[in-house]
């Protein structure tokens, strides 16, 4: 469950989450999943936390996702729409955490908000 923390109000999903904690977990990523198989949100905790080196890409992920990234307090830095097949995306500041989402989500997240969720 990801429970997010705005200036106005706690906003909770039930949604189950996954981890991509590994580099080849990292580099799959959503990649040859199908819409329906996607009803989670993937985390990526980052060992860096520059930008350039948390791009990502959307080659052979054949649906948008919203892709949230956080820095190492859980607060949003950069939240974007990506359509399939974006060659790169390199979020507007460093990160530790990336979330990847379905884009029902994209509305309720908001650059400031904190996102907490249970380690497992």
């Amino acid at each position: 469950m990801l429970n997010i923390t705005s200036k106005k109000k706690i906003k909770k999903f039930a949604l189950k989450i996954k981890y991509a904690k590994t580099v080849l977990q990292q580099t799959k990523g959503l990649m040859f999943l199908f819409k329906g198989e996607f009803d989670f949100g993937l985390i990526f905790p980052f060992k860096q936390k520059n930008r350039f080196l948390n791009s990502i890409h959307m080659f052979f992920v054949f649906f948008p996702i919203c892709a949230v990234f956080l820095n190492s307090k859980k607060r949003v830095v950069d939240k974007k729409i990506l359509k399939p097949f974006t060659p790169i995306y390199i979020p507007k500041k460093d990160c530790s955490f990336l979330i990847e989402l379905p884009i029902k989500y994209s509305k309720k997240i908001k650059t400031g908000d904190k996102i907490y969720w249970q380690e497992k």
